[in-house]
């Protein structure tokens, strides 16, 4: 009889942590981002919430794009599995 593994499976994608460096990406990305929504608001006179509302549109679509990566070990286990689920009748 054979018994049960303890091992508990990993998630493919890792739990989201905010560390130091996404903190600093963050506070990068808004040294960027209002400037140049203070340049099109107040001297193109673009309305402040439709700029804010594309900018996070696009920030969402791109998060979205660049999932992150699963490591070495979990794509060598997902390869694994699945040349297993392929020969299996």
């Amino acid at each position: 009889m054979r018994l049960a593994s303890t091992k508990r499976a990993r998630p493919v994608f890792p739990r989201l942590t905010f560390d130091l460096q996404e903190w600093s990406g963050a506070l990068g990305d808004l040294g960027l981002l209002i400037p140049i929504v203070a340049a099109l608001v107040l001297t193109n006179g673009f309305n402040a919430t439709s700029v804010l509302l594309v900018f996070g549109v696009a920030y969402i679509l791109s998060a979205l794009y660049y999932l992150p990566q699963p490591t070495m070990e979990e794509a060598q286990r997902m390869r694994k599995s699945e040349s297993k689920a392929r020969w299996r009748f």
